[in-house]
């Protein structure tokens, strides 16, 4: 993590879009492939967290052309565009699953479960009491 200072609610959102993802992975390897009924509504709140992740990202001070220096802030952008373009071909008249989407899934999930690892990690990690300089005693 680069310092992006993720909490809880990131790390939720991460675990929903992972379960998402492997959703999205089963219903096309499935033996019938087709996506998930109700996919728009189950991808919308994802992709408005994302964008307000995104959004935090930039008032912190991170411009947008710096997002692939960290890796959280590519795998949202990743996720947002892959749910993006799911929902719009399953409101379209005939959906069609992409080629690729149990391979994107699995990859993207995958991403995510490393950094809900990391997350998990740097939560849990115990914060460095500081030390008071010795002061010598007279």
């Amino acid at each position: 993590m680069n310092n992006l200072k993720w909490q809880s609610a990131e790390l939720e959102w991460v675990e929903q879009v992972r379960h998402l993802l492997l959703e999205l992975a089963r219903a096309s390897l499935a033996d019938i492939p087709k996506l998930p009924d109700n996919l728009a509504q189950k991808a919308l709140p994802p992709i408005e967290q994302g964008q307000a992740i995104l959004d935090a990202a930039s008032q912190n001070g991170i411009a947008e052309s710096k997002w692939e220096q960290y890796p959280e802030l590519e795998f949202v952008t990743q996720v947002r565009q892959l749910l993006l373009g799911l929902t719009k071909i399953s409101l379209s008249e005939r959906p069609r699953l992409p080629d690729n989407l149990s391979l994107r899934s699995l990859d993207l999930a995958e991403k995510a479960q490393e950094i809900a690892e990391a997350l998990e990690e740097a939560m849990n990690a115990p914060a460095i009491a500081s030390v008071p300089d010795a002061v010598p005693s007279n």
